[in-house]
């Protein structure tokens, strides 16, 4: 098994791969404009999408002048020195009155280099609902939903309907077998300064096929690694930044359009302390090559095609991609 297929092996497994070096940087000289501060330079979300046994939804209604009355999920900013789970947790309780163990990451949101959402579920562990009595600045009360009152608003105006691919997500979760489901996956407690990606990218990935992995081969053989700009509008800038440099682009794929389509979120990495050092993320994206019945990209001599080799590797990426296996990843 090469280093890239371990080093690939243990993202799926819950484990960091190892310090992460950055193959494309844009950043250079400006490293302290780019450097994550939580709540400062970047706006990290959590939010959490929790349901009970009667399939009802944890709603909370808005304490917030902007959207007084208004209802949504438990949501908002993680604070300094927090790590996602510790925030996801904090909101929940805030402005529900419940407390919750996060069991998986439903779905990876990002707005440009300075936004990013992550969504939770989990099972309830404690705590009480919170009742207009006991109203504050984080949320007026709490309540257990139906899917139709949400979906009709009735006697509840929701905040953005935002959430109801969230809610659809979580729902679907719900009544997927056990067996059926992709794995659980949190965010692994890895310090990071910037906001960086870490790119999975496979051809061939069906049943019956080989897939071949793209691999940075210098100095050992690895992942490919970028980072992301806060001022990146989209997810695209940086991904084109380092196709450009592992394969020979061509056509419309010069100007943006690329050839590769997302699987989904493999891996997150973050842990907030201290604050202002570590407030970073690295996000592991898994995409996969669309070349139709054109030949795939040649690469550059950095980089190299490797086919999987290692068969239970094989297996899970095959599963990953062809049942959309990994955590939801969307782009605004």
């Amino acid at each position: 098994m090469s280093e890239a297929e371990a080093d690939l092996l243990k993202i799926l497994c819950g484990e960091t791969p190892g310090p992460f070096v950055c193959d494309v940087d844009p950043i250079g000289a400006d490293s302290d404009k780019e450097h994550v501060i939580a709540k400062k330079t970047a706006g990290w979300i959590v939010c959490g999408v929790l349901l009970n046994d009667q399939g009802q939804v944890l709603m909370m209604q808005e304490a917030k002048v902007s959207c007084q009355g208004t209802w949504y999920l438990p949501a908002g900013r993680i604070e300094p020195n927090e790590t996602f789970q510790e925030g996801v947790c904090r909101e929940v309780e805030e402005e529900t009155g419940l407390t919750f163990e996060p069991s998986t990451l439903l779905m990876v949101d990002v707005n440009g280099g300075h936004w990013v959402r992550l969504t939770f579920t989990g099972t309830v562990t404690g705590g009480k609902l919170k009742t207009p009595a006991e109203a504050d600045k984080e949320s007026l009360q709490a309540r257990w939903c139906s899917l139709e009152d949400i979906k009709t608003e009735n006697d509840m105006p929701i905040r953005a309907k935002d959430i109801f691919p969230i809610i659809d997500l979580a729902v679907q979760h719900q009544s997927t077998p056990e067996a059926q489901k992709p794995p659980c996956v949190l965010p692994v407690l890895q310090p990071h300064k910037f906001v960086s990606l870490r790119i999975v990218l496979l051809k061939e990935c069906s049943e019956g096929n080989v897939p071949e992995l793209l691999v940075r081969t210098t100095p050992s053989p690895h992942l490919p690694t970028t980072r992301m700009l806060l001022k990146d509008w989209s997810i695209v800038l940086p991904l084109l930044r380092l196709l450009r440099t592992a394969v020979v682009l061509t056509g419309e794929a010069l100007s943006g359009k690329l050839p590769i389509q997302p699987v989904g979120v493999l891996g997150v990495e973050h842990l907030g302390k201290p604050h202002g050092l570590a407030d970073g993320i690295c996000l592991t994206l898994l995409y996969t090559l669309t070349t139709g019945e054109d030949a795939p990209p040649e690469t550059t001599h950095e980089y190299s095609w490797c086919p999987v080799t290692n068969e239970e590797l094989r297996a899970r990426l095959i599963d990953t991609c062809v049942n959309n296996k990994c955590i939801k990843f969307k782009v605004h």
